[in-house]
């Protein structure tokens, strides 16, 4: 495709190649929660139904033990100003899972912060499996 690009962080790159030669797969951050990408206020806002049949905020997950719902809008990630879902998700994978992140929160115009713990996917590559 003419004039498409992408980007990784090098030090995630070299972090996921690492673990993939290491071991055949990758572990990376979760939040347990879909993100919508047509909200278009700052921060990133929780999608406000189940998409494709999965559930806003997966049961059990960081996102609901920490007490997060549907149409919540994430302002802040480990310190830092979350401004769209993009930004978002590049801060989310850029900790390790199992990490313990602030995470300041819009809810019905009122402002709250919690400390969620991130969870773990996996992806699996099967030329590394051998």
């Amino acid at each position: 495709s003419i004039g498409l690009g992408f980007a990784i962080p090098v030090n995630q790159a070299r972090l996921v190649a690492t673990e993939l030669i290491r071991t055949g797969k990758a572990a990376h951050s979760v939040l347990g929660a879909l993100i919508s990408t047509s909200y278009h206020g700052t921060g990133a806002q929780i999608a406000l139904a189940r998409t494709d049949g999965v559930p806003a905020v997966s049961p059990g997950g960081p996102a609901a033990q920490a007490g997060l719902r549907p149409g919540d809008v994430i302002i802040s990630f480990g310190g830092q100003q979350v401004t769209n879902a993009t930004g978002l998700l590049d801060a989310v994978r850029s900790r390790d899972p199992g990490a313990r992140v602030p995470v300041t929160f819009k809810r019905n115009g009122v402002t709250r912060t919690v400390t969620l713990t991130l969870g773990s996917a996996e992806s699996l590559t099967g030329a590394l499996r051998g």
